[in-house]
């Protein structure tokens, strides 16, 4: 599901990573671990705004509303993840695999440990040191 993290620098994340993100926030707040409106109040927006990214509701001008990446930054570290453990649980969630009762990510067969690779695709891998790279430069353009 990870062809790249990011397009071009100073370009949005993929529309792939962005609903790995949904997927995770949908998963967490439908677990019950915390509620909208306490999420909106931890990550400073309106419950309004946090149930629109939720049910990805459009605004007016007919456009999905979207969570900005400092946003979805934020909503990872409330639930204890980073970004990037945030977007492979809400992976594993769209896959329809089972998240690790722990942290949500670690799979059967694939734990994600420093010196293993994460899986980009069918059959491509991505260094887990390159993936943390291409997010930090990312944050680093806002």
């Amino acid at each position: 599901m990870y062809e790249e993290l990011l397009r071009e620098p100073g370009e949005a994340m993929i529309d792939g990573a962005y609903e790995c993100f949904i997927a995770a926030l949908q998963h967490k707040i439908d677990q019950r671990e915390i509620s909208q409106k306490a999420l909106a109040e931890r990550v400073d927006v309106t419950a309004q705004h946090l149930n629109a990214i939720y049910k990805e509701r459009t605004n007016r001008r007919g456009e999905v509303v979207r969570a900005s990446f400092p946003l979805q930054q934020k909503i990872a570290e409330v639930f204890g993840y980073s970004i990037v453990d945030f977007l492979k649980l809400g992976q594993r969630v769209l896959e329809k695999l089972p998240p690790d009762a722990s942290r949500g990510i670690a799979g059967e067969k694939e734990a994600v440990v420093a010196t293993q690779h994460i899986p980009i695709g069918p059959t491509d891998y991505m260094d887990p040191d390159h993936l943390v790279s291409a997010v930090m430069a990312f944050t680093r353009q806002w």
